[in-house]
């Protein structure tokens, strides 16, 4: 570490702490009040290529990045307030040209009057910090951009299975009811007085089928509120003789008998 007073001689612990600065890895700068640049360590050749040689005797505005040029009279202005600048990031300017953000530590130096003489200034090469926190800020963006494409994706999944459930389930009650209205115009066209009461039965059976399609919409539309399904007690033979109901009518014009066989024991399921 070069000293502008290197003519005076150095006890055994300023040697000591001379050697602790000049091995730091940040870098370890003192600079009077009006910003000349007093001593520079290894860790400040390291961070901004300039050797000492180079630096001590400079204003320390030459490592000013650009559009940072005012920081730097801004903290000399706190510094002759006596105020100590705490972790301040901001970006500095290599000897090649290219930026370095750093994390800065200033604090005022006084003489043996008491008076301000200048400050000390430890910087921390933070760029690697920061581009390694850039780079998993843009991962984890990329990541909650993936898992919005899943859940959409995956509503997507669910929209196709709940139309396919949909067209199946609504296609029961109106296959049926197409069924039914065939029947009734057949035995319209019949004109038969003993057929009135089988077309009674018809569209009887019609318009329950029109009913169960429209308790199909409602409870579609109740699976789209954030609720959960209820359940209730159902009749396994009641479910059976709708369904053997609905498949007799296609099933008597094609000559095939539907016969339905319940054991009449208790079969009420949820």
């Amino acid at each position: 570490m070069k000293v502008q007073s290197a003519n005076r001689p150095l006890s055994d612990s300023n040697r000591l702490l001379a050697a602790i600065i000049d091995s730091s890895d940040d870098a370890v700068i003192s600079k009077t009040i009006d910003g000349v640049i007093t001593t520079w360590n290894r860790g400040a050749e390291r961070i901004f290529g300039y050797s000492a040689d180079e630096m001590v005797g400079q204003p320390i505005a030459l490592l000013a990045a650009a559009g940072h040029e005012d920081e730097m009279p801004a903290l000399l202005q706190r510094l002759r307030r006596g105020e100590r600048v705490d972790h301040f990031e901001t970006v500095r300017r290599h000897k090649d040209g290219s930026d370095v953000l750093v994390s800065l530590t200033v604090s005022p130096i006084y003489d043996d009057s008491g008076e301000i003489a200048g400050a000390s200034k430890i910087a921390r090469d933070i760029t690697a910090a920061r581009r390694a926190a850039d780079a998993l800020k843009l991962a984890e963006l990329r990541l909650q951009e993936q898992h919005r494409e899943l859940l959409h994706a995956a509503r997507l999944g669910e929209l196709g299975q709940m139309a396919a459930t949909l067209a199946h389930e609504l296609n029961q009650p109106l296959s049926g009811i197409a069924n039914y209205l065939n029947a009734g115009q057949r035995l319209l066209a019949a004109d038969d007085p003993n057929s009135r009461a089988k077309l009674a039965e018809a569209l009887q059976r019609a318009s329950d089928q029109v009913r169960r399609a429209a308790e199909i919409g409602r409870r579609l539309r109740s699976y789209a509120k954030p609720t959960e399904g209820q359940m209730q007690p159902e009749s396994m033979a009641e479910m059976l003789e709708e369904a053997a109901a609905l498949a007799a009518v296609d099933a008597g014009q094609r000559g095939v008998p539907v016969e339905l066989f319940t054991s009449g024991e208790p079969d009420v399921v949820l």
